[in-house]
């Protein structure tokens, strides 16, 4: 019998699964550290009395509500090296525009303090105006 018309899958593609699975398994340290700088960088927002939502995950919003704020704010922290993508309508809600920030394990303490020093900057510098 020819097995050119077999459904089983190759070998290698189920130990690539198993390997993924094993690595998930053994992320805890990571998935721990996530969650630390996530809450960090919600907290520090918080405190500078900026709005970010109901966030609970590694996806951290700022929401700015005007597009054109927005899309300021994103360009301003561009040119000092923190990357903020300008969420708009229709994807979300008008006057809910918003930054969206993505911590990852590859996030140190130091990166996220930098982060909220700029983000207070761009704030302070609006204030000012």
């Amino acid at each position: 019998r020819s097995v050119i018309y077999s459904t089983g899958l190759p070998p290698i593609l189920i130990e690539s699964v198993l390997q993924a699975v094993e690595r998930v398994e053994q992320a805890d340290a990571e998935r721990e550290k996530v969650a630390a700088l996530s809450n960090e960088f919600r907290e520090g927002l918080q405190k500078l009395g900026l709005d970010c939502g109901m966030s609970s995950t590694q996806i951290v919003p700022l929401i700015l509500g005007d597009e054109e704020r927005t899309l300021r704010w994103s360009r301003i922290l561009l040119e000092k090296g923190v990357f903020a993508v300008a969420i708009r309508p229709p994807t979300v809600p008008r006057g809910a525009a918003r930054l969206r920030f993505s911590i990852t394990a590859a996030h140190d303490p130091i990166a996220i303090r930098q982060t909220l020093r700029k983000i207070e900057e761009c704030f302070n510098a609006e204030q000012a105006s």
